[in-house]
C-alpha cells in the first residue's frame, strides 16, 4: 500500500506538470506573410489610358500618390515603401530591410505594427549616393512572442528631380491657360523616358497631365491645353519616369516639388 501511494503521488505530479505546460502554451506560430505593394504605375496612368489599374487579384483602383505602390517622394530623394494591411491581431512591429543589387540586406528600421508604409530617407546615406541605384526592400512582421515572417521583395530606382520654373510657388495668375516651364538637370537624363506634368486641384486630386519625351532638350515649356480652369487653388509638379531594363522590370523615376498657384475670382 505504501508503494502504491508513492507511485500514485509521482503520477499525479507528472500529470499536473504536463497539464500546466499545456495550459500555459508557447506561441510558435509566425504571422501571415506580409505582401509588398510593387510599383503599379504613374499618377495619371489610369485616367488617360484605361479606367483602372490592377491593384491585386481582386481590386482595381484609380492611381494616386497613396495607392501607386513603392514610389518616389516629392520632399526629397526618398522612396515610399508600402505593403498590404495585415489582419493578424498580435503583431508587435515591422522590421524594414533594404539592399542595393549585389549587396547583403541591412535592417534600416523597426516601426509600429500599425503602419502600412515606410518613407526611406536614406539616413545616414547622403542624397548624392542614392540615385541610379536599384534599391530592394522587404519587411518582417514580428508578433508578441517574437515569431516573424518575411515578405516578398520590391524595388525602385531614383532619378534626378526636375526643377520647376513657372508658375512659381504661391503665384497669383490672371489667366486660366497658364504656361508651365521646368528644367531637367543632372546625370540621369539617359535613363529618363518621359517627363509628366501633373496638375491637381486644391485637394491634390488629379485634373490633367501632359507627357513630354526626353531627347536632347533639358528645358521645357508647355502651354496648358486641358479642361477649363476656374477660379481656385491648384498644384503642379513634374514626374520623371524611366525604365532601366529593356523588359521594364526595374521601375525608376522622381517627383519634383509641388508648386501652388491661385486663379482669383475676376
Amino acid at each position: 500500500m505504501k508503494y502504491l501511494f508513492i507511485i500514485t503521488m509521482i503520477v499525479t505530479i507528472i500529470f499536473s506538470a504536463c497539464a500546466g505546460n499545456d495550459s500555459t502554451g508557447v506561441d510558435t506560430t509566425p504571422p501571415s506573410r506580409p505582401v509588398m505593394q510593387k510599383h503599379l504605375g504613374e499618377f495619371g496612368d489610369s485616367i488617360r489610358y484605361h479606367p483602372y489599374i490592377a491593384y491585386d487579384t481582386t481590386r482595381y483602383v484609380l492611381l494616386n500618390d497613396n495607392n501607386s505602390g513603392i514610389d518616389a517622394e516629392t520632399d526629397g530623394n526618398w522612396i515610399n515603401v508600402k505593403w498590404n494591411f495585415m489582419l493578424d491581431n498580435d503583431l508587435r512591429l515591422y522590421r524594414i530591410f533594404r539592399y542595393a543589387d549585389g549587396n547583403s540586406p541591412v535592417k534600416i528600421d523597426s516601426i509600429s505594427s500599425n503602419s502600412e508604409e515606410y518613407i526611406d530617407r536614406f539616413l545616414p546615406v547622403p542624397d548624392q549616393g542614392v540615385l541610379e541605384i536599384n534599391w530592394n526592400y522587404f519587411i518582417q512582421a514580428v508578433d508578441m512572442a517574437g515569431n516573424y515572417s518575411t515578405s516578398d521583395t520590391v524595388h525602385y530606382l531614383l532619378l534626378d528631380k526636375v526643377i520647376l520654373v513657372q508658375p512659381l510657388d504661391n503665384s497669383i495668375l490672371n489667366t486660366s491657360r497658364p504656361t508651365f516651364q521646368w528644367m531637367k538637370v543632372g546625370t540621369t537624363v539617359g535613363t529618363t523616358t518621359r517627363l509628366r506634368l501633373v496638375l491637381m486641384n486644391e485637394e491634390k486630386q488629379y485634373l490633367w497631365h501632359d507627357d513630354e519625351y526626353v531627347l536632347e532638350n533639358n528645358n521645357f515649356s508647355i502651354n496648358y491645353y486641358g479642361p477649363q480652369l476656374y477660379p481656385g487653388t491648384y498644384y503642379w509638379r513634374v514626374d520623371a519616369i524611366g525604365r532601366t531594363e529593356t523588359d521594364g522590370t526595374i521601375n525608376s523615376g522622381s517627383e519634383s516639388r509641388e508648386f501652388k498657384f491661385v486663379i482669383p475670382v475676376p
